[in-house]
């Protein structure tokens, strides 16, 4: 609204509704229809038609960038691929949600990478966010691959800038200080390095990299900045140049701009500057294409000395199009689906996060026909994991293998039985006076009807008690009697006349998308009041006092508190903390504001009002054309004043008689692009591109092309199909008028009086820079009247609004959107419910219930180190669900921002013992969670935990469970989740229902482990052309012997001195003949355990445990918290299942619920590996030899679909396994009522596999090898220490190739078989269970309830003790590992392997479920697909 409010959370349509939040899905709002989609590419029986014969040939490459809710995309396209676009990457930051992500991007000489800066909408509201809040990444167009670089930069139309190499310049403003400073910092794109960084003192723009130095605009010159940042003016221009593109022998185009709207097409080579081509200003431009061939694109003519080989005129392709890298497509328009033809709703668009598809229109140069596509965008889960991944500048991810429940737990979440802070939903240290989450403070939120009304009826004074009068208590405000302007009395014009209304809609339109409640609720939905930055988080990178520790963190000092539609902040403080100098409004007038659309219009207009007259005010005036208030051209300079504010004398400390309005909202700021006015002739792909417009103008716009809000209602409140536009449009009498003059020309408001010279307009980062161009005097751009200023000249050039309600009526009525149930009809008799808010609090929506809650629901919070509760900024309350509330939060993974944003509710029903259904009523969100954890305490104290898909259920009734409860119930939900990202998706906590059921509970487990234990015998049928010791027990014993102790190396083949032979170093001394002291005492532990081990697998300790492989066996009987090591086992399966048994000894349908999870372990790195490894490192560093750094992000680690960080596994000494993806059938009842069956098979690889895949594995472990072996070859050290390095590499690390003879090499861990396990059983009534396998095994017994690969040692345990396959008590394993056919390489076929497919009945525990090879097509083999059930051959459904 006033200058305090522009950083409003709600910014405006499109302008972002940037929340630290998802958002919910409204029933009622529905995206646009925009008729059929065009194709993803050219059809193949066109191609020759549109793209030329030779279109197979091409290696042209298209690309382009949108933006929707879900994150910025890159889309590329290939020629030889008939332009099939796909989408390279979709960038986001977690946890920082906007309605639209918006940026700029430029791709690099080869064309293999673009450079991409991005942000949230909102961005665009603030000069310091505009000027350098963006975020930075490079996206490799071929993989995918996403490098988010710890860069601020600037969202102008200029940044970034790619050379004719693959260097790229991105540009920030620095603000510090009161000198101008831009700084230019120049990016390899190959390795993500940031090669230079230049700081030089004044503005540059349109900077690009040239060889190694930086070529921008200055002013009136082109400048060269060195890497050291030392500026030199190469160049004298006509104005400032634009677009400069760099070409391949190191020269530079750039568009000038000319005398009479002309503009040159011109080239600088080293300090010359010659022409080249000329046309018109907005209709010449300059394209970059790959290789360094510049494009002139639009129409021009070209200058007599033509164009050099480097450039070429491309004339099918319009001025502003972007090129692909051989300028054979031009990009026309790239813009979400919405916005392809009109603005989307922006209550549906604000209430998804569903990716929208791209409408791309396109012309092909070479044949100059106009082509069309329409691109998917939604993420692969890949994607996610990358673009979505934090930048640099947000260090906090979800990371670690803690389940949900672990996390919830070290968050330290209490319960505070004081009610205090902790457990109370409302912030009572706030700063902004109206609550948010208090369930007393529920606001309604307007139909678009109802905000043009009461705009229309605000303008003219008439929203007093003679026409509107809001009675006692107005949906329970608990406010006396009022009429909004009886509250805020409309201000009179000192000139006389009113606002017009689309100037004051356009506002609202641009402040809050005509929203006075929270984005999440729909028209005549309640939910928690609009409010701008209510928390005074700063979250806005690159700006004074930001921290990415700090994002979250609460700073009431500096809240906003803008309000409502208006987003008005002036007053709007609690008592006792007021701004600086702000008097604040009582009280009531406060909740009016924040809780009525109509009052808080009416505070608005009344501004609005103040900053007319203000500039009609004596010392203060600036009067625009003819002044008539009744044109809302004339408003420019108000609207720009209601935004910016204006500068009032002695607000410049070094120009004390200064006065105006600001720089950053000049139309003449150089840092908007040339442009037309926004969203002229309905061309809504303006709103894609916000950060190209200034505030007042894209309010002009808004006023002249309404948003379209996807709802249209009668005056009853009643959806009707009709015009879903918000309101009426300004018109004109010629529309021309309107199309060439509501924005000013360019040099409006530029000239000697602000230090603005039009044709070089200053470029400003910092306030003493906009303090030296304010604009303090009248200007006409426009003939407003009906006599013409010059013969025959224009007349009646402005604009007229359009009044809807242009008599003067009552409110038109509310929207009733669907609501869940108001009473408990549709639930059995003795059902107890327990509601999500109190049986006292307002009940907007449902106006009475035949129900009570008969228990109490209660919130936990955790308090941040500073004693703020960071949690309630991500709770919010709606007016849906069971009985017309319920509340939400965002899912979060493990350790997502330290959980200082778990949430977790609690229902504590009054209960009698019994068994009882659990039901959760979920209202219609559709975006909700799919692994709600549930926690719930039964009568015998323990903690059930139940994961239920909250999509399932839509506005109804979802089954937690059945369980036996008793007077200690109560049932948990946090928002820690299993979901694959943070932050996305919803967890809905509404009413719970306890439905009382007859019969017996049954709950039971089952716990399969696989041990490699320390007698396993590690004899294999390696082939001998394989040169690894890594054979038998005896080549093991040798090699480790022989390079300890010394003697015939293992393969025969010469002898071996040994390590234990060489004398230790004096201190400091160096020589082939001694070791150091570190590697002497490495070197006798591990010849102690080899020669402790020797062969005999029953030794302890075994080759096993020196070889990092062995587990201790498990005890006879565990509980939950057995095998929370992860180096416990090698992977294990758990099934948890319950039900109820009926009278009749039947399991009651329905009833039965079976949890199956899976986990892959920890291996440990071999501890004679990590200690030689150190012991060389501390013994040889002052030589150079380093720590190998093995840290990785490991896919999948553990468990599927997780990425996980790995800290360097040679000091932690494990690495995590690698989960291949599970498999589960549903379960059911069998036909005999009396036992329930699943089906589930999962497994995966040791750790050492996704170890030695990762990219710095074998890099890093040869360097550290190589380096070891220059020494010796320097006689620094003993060859026997070069040596065992090179066989530690080897045999653990080597990376997987095939030698010229086609014979595998590398570490045998690349090739190491998966390990998997089958469960096929049923759960009997009485505890018994039994198998349902399809086919028999070469196990004892045949057929057994789980069966698992060759190795290793299989343990089962029934309800925490050790049985055997039918579910009988046993002592010892019911499978032991076969470590001979589990390791065997195949020679032609996989028979008595663990490669190939599985099949019970022929391979018994051989082959794998996903079908693995031994020598996939391309080592490694990567992540295998769906895996098969070994028992039947059947697949998941």
């Amino acid at each position: 609204m006033v200058t305090a409010a522009a950083l409003a959370t709600v910014a405006g349509l499109l302008q972002g509704t940037l929340a630290w939040a998802g958002q919910a899905q409204p029933a009622a709002a529905r995206p646009p229809s925009s008729g059929p989609a065009a194709p993803n590419a050219v059809a193949p029986a066109h191609r020759n038609d549109l793209l030329g014969k030779n279109w197979q040939k091409s290696a042209d490459r298209a690309w382009t960038t949108a933006g929707d809710a879900t994150g910025f995309h890159v889309l590329v396209a290939d020629a030889g691929a008939g332009y099939t676009w796909r989408t390279a990457a979709t960038l986001s930051e977690p946890g920082l949600e906007t309605d639209q992500w918006i940026g700029n991007a430029c791709v690099t000489g080869s064309g293999k990478r673009a450079v991409v800066v991005y942000a949230p909408r909102a961005f665009t509201n603030r000069d310091y966010l505009f000027d350098r809040g963006a975020f930075t990444a490079i996206v490799d167009l071929r993989s995918g691959k996403v490098t988010k670089l710890p860069l601020n930069a600037s969202l102008a139309y200029f940044n970034p800038g790619c050379g004719a190499g693959e260097t790229a310049v991105v540009t920030q403003a620095d603000a510090e200080g009161k000198s101008e400073q831009t700084r230019l910092q120049t990016v390899d794109t190959a390795t993500g390095r940031i090669v230079s960084t230049g700081t030089i003192d004044g503005q540059a723009t349109s900077a690009v990299p040239v060889g190694k130095d930086v070529i921008a605009a200055a002013g009136p010159h082109l400048i060269k900045v060195s890497p050291a940042g030392k500026a030199d003016a190469v160049a004298t221009t006509h104005g400032i140049a634009t677009q400069l593109r760099p070409d391949a022998e190191g020269n530079v185009a750039f568009l000038e701009p000319g005398k009479g709207g002309k503009a040159d097409v011109r080239q600088l080579r080293g300090r010359t500057v010659q022409t080249l081509a000329e046309g018109k200003l907005g209709q010449i431009g300059l394209a970059q294409g790959a290789g360094g061939k510049v494009f002139v694109t639009g129409r021009s003519t070209t200058a007599h000395a033509g164009l050099p080989a480097t450039m070429r005129r491309i004339t099918g392709a319009p001025a502003q199009a972007e090129l692909s890298t051989n300028g054979e497509l031009a990009i026309d328009q790239a813009v979400p689906r919405h916005l392809a033809d009109t603005v989307a709703s922006p209550l549906h668009r604000a209430a998804t996060r569903a990716a929208e598809p791209v409408e791309i229109k396109a012309t092909a140069t070479g044949t100059s026909k106009p082509v069309a596509f329409t691109v998917p965008t939604r993420q692969t889960p890949a994607q996610a994991g990358t673009g979505g991944k934090p930048s640099p500048l947000l260090p906090f991810v979800a990371g670690g293998k803690s389940t949900g429940k672990k996390a919830l737990a070290r968050s330290g979440a209490k319960a505070d039985d004081s009610g205090g802070p902790a457990t109370d939903p409302v912030d009572e240290d706030r700063y902004c006076s109206v609550p948010r989450n208090d369930v007393h403070t529920q606001v309604l939120q307007p139909t678009p009807a109802q905000v043009e009304w009461a705009a229309d009826m605000a303008i003219r004074g008439l929203l007093t008690s003679d026409h509107i009068s809001r009675p006692a208590d107005w949906h329970h405000s608990g406010l006396p009697a009022w009429s909004p302007q009886g509250m805020f009395p409309s201000h009179s014009l000192v000139t006389g006349g009113r606002v017009p209304a689309q100037v004051l809609l356009g506002i609202l339109a641009q402040e809050s998308n005509l929203w006075q409640a929270t984005s999440h609720a729909e028209p005549g939905e309640y939910g928690n009041p609009l409010v701008g930055n209510f928390y005074g988080t700063n979250i806005y990178p690159g700006t004074d006092g930001y921290d990415p520790n700090l994002v979250w963190k609460v700073n009431w000092p500096k809240a906003d508190c803008g309000y409502g539609i208006g987003q008005a902040t002036d007053g709007m403080r609690i008592s006792g903390h007021p701004k600086e100098h702000e008097g604040l409004l009582p009280p009531a007038m406060q909740q009016a504001v924040a809780l009525d659309y109509a009052t808080n219009i009416a505070y608005s207009i009344e501004i609005l009002q103040d900053k007319w007259n203000e500039l009609h005010t004596a010392g203060t005036q600036i009067k625009l054309n003819d002044d008539d208030p009744a044109r809302p051209e004339n408003w420019f300079a108000a609207v720009w004043d209601y935004n910016g504010g204006l500068n009032v004398r002695g607000s410049n400390p070094d120009l004390p008689n200064a006065w105006g309005l600001g720089w950053a909202n000049n139309p003449s700021n150089p840092k908007y692009p040339v442009r037309g006015a926004f969203l002229d002739n309905n061309h809504y792909a303006d709103a894609a591109k916000p950060q190209n417009w200034t505030y007042e103008e894209k309010v002009m716009g808004w006023g002249a092309f309404p948003i379209d809000t996807g709802h249209s209602y009668d005056d009853n409140g009643k959806p009707n199909g009709g015009n879903t536009h918000g309101y009426g449009a300004a018109w004109w009498t010629d529309p021309m008028a309107r199309t060439f003059a509501i924005k000013p020309p360019f040099g409006t408001f530029c000239d000697a009086t602000n230090g603005c010279d039009p044709g070089a307009p200053p470029v400003c980062h910092t306030v003493a820079c906009y303090n030296q161009h304010w604009f303090n005097h009248d200007v006409t751009w426009k003939n407003c009247g009906n006599k013409p200023t010059a013969p025959n000249g224009p007349v009646r050039e402005c604009g007229n609004e359009y009044l809807t309600y242009k008599t003067v009526r009552g409110e038109p009525g509310d929207a009733h959107p669907p609501t869940g149930p108001c009473d408990s009809g549709a639930l059995p008799g003795g059902t107890v419910l327990v509601d999500d808010e109190p049986d006292d609090a307002p009940q907007n929506r449902c106006g009475s219930h035949g129900w009570s809650s008969n228990g109490s629901f209660s919130w936990e919070f955790r308090p941040d180190d500073k004693g703020s509760y960071e949690a309630k900024e991500d709770l919010h309350q709606m007016g849906g669900g069971f009985g017309g509330h319920y509340w939400f939060s965002h899912a979060r993974q493990p350790n997502n921002w330290d959980n200082y944003l778990t949430t977790k509710g609690t229902w504590t029903p009054h209960l009698s013992d019994h068994i009882y259904k659990v039901q959760a009523f979920i209202p219609y969100p559709s975006q909700t969670t799919k692994s709600a954890h549930y926690e719930i305490t039964t009568k015998d104290g323990k903690v059930r935990e139940r994961v239920v898909d909250q999509s399932k259920a839509n506005n109804a009734w979802l089954t937690i469970g059945y369980f036996q409860l008793g007077s200690n119930a109560k049932v948990s939900l946090s928002n820690v989740t299993s979901d694959s990202t943070s932050g996305e998706l919803d967890v809905a906590y509404d009413a719970l229902a306890f439905v009382p059921v007859e019969g017996t509970y049954e709950h039971h487990t089952l716990d399969a482990a696989a041990i490699f234990e320390s007698n396993q015998n590690l004899d294999t049928d390696t082939p001998w052309l394989m040169k690894t010791p890594m054979r038998t027990r005896q080549t093991i014993y040798d090699w480790a012997h022989s390079r300890t102790a010394g003697g015939p190396a293992f393969d025969g083949h010469g002898g071996v001195i040994g390590l234990s032979h060489f004398k230790v170093c004096p201190n400091g001394e160096f020589d082939d003949l001694c070791v150091g002291p570190n590697v002497a005492t490495a070197t006798k532990v591990w010849q102690a355990d080899v020669e402790a081990a020797g062969t005999d697998p029953n030794h302890h300790p075994s080759e096993a445990d020196w070889l990092g492989f062995a587990i201790p066996a498990p005890p006879a009987t565990i509980d939950e918290h057995t095998f929370d090591d992860d180096r416990s086992y090698k992977i294990k399966t758990h099934i948890d299942a319950s039900y109820i048994v009926g009278p009749d000894g039947k399991i009651i349908p329905g009833s039965e619920e079976v949890a199956d999870s899976s986990r892959t372990g920890n291996t440990e790195i071999a501890p004679f590996v990590r200690e030689f490894i150190q012991a060389t490192v501390k013994d040889y560093g002052s030589l150079g030899v380093t720590l190998p750094d093995l840290s990785f992000d490991a896919k999948d680690g553990n468990v599927t679909g997780q990425t996980t960080h790995v800290e360097n596994p040679l000091v932690t000494g494990v690495t995590p396994g690698q989960a291949y993806r599970p498999a589960q059938k549903p379960t059911s009842i069998d036909s005999s009522g009396r036992c329930v069956t699943t089906k589930y098979i999962s497994g995966g690889s040791i750790g050492y596999r996704p170890l030695d895949e990762a990219p710095g594995t074998d890099t890093n472990v040869s360097a550290w090898a190589d380096k070891l072996k220059s020494l010796a070859a320097k006689r620094l050290i003993p060859d026997d220490v070069a040596d065992t390095a090179g066989d530690i590499y080897s045999l653990f690390f080597r990376k997987p190739e095939i030698d010229v003879a086609g014979t595998p090499q590398g570490s045998l861990f690349n090739m190491a078989p998966p390990i998997w396990q089958e469960v096929s059983m049923g759960f009997c009534a009485g505890g018994t269970v039994k198998s349902t396998a399809a086919a028999d095994i070469d196990d004892d017994p045949a057929t057994g309830i789980v069966y698992q690969s060759y190795m290793p040692n299989l343990y089962l345990y029934l309800d925490g003790h050790m049985v055997d396959e039918n579910g009988r008590p046993t002592s010892g394993p019911v499978q032991h590992g076969d470590f001979r056919s589990f390791s065997n390489v195949p020679p032609g076929d996989d028979h008595h392997t663990g490669y190939g497919s599985c099949g019970t009945e022929i391979r018994g525990n051989g082959g794998n479920p996903w079908s693995l090879k031994a020598m996939p097509s391309g080592l490694p083999g990567g992540t295998p697909g769906v895996p098969m059930f070994c028992d039947d051959g059947s697949h998941a459904e």
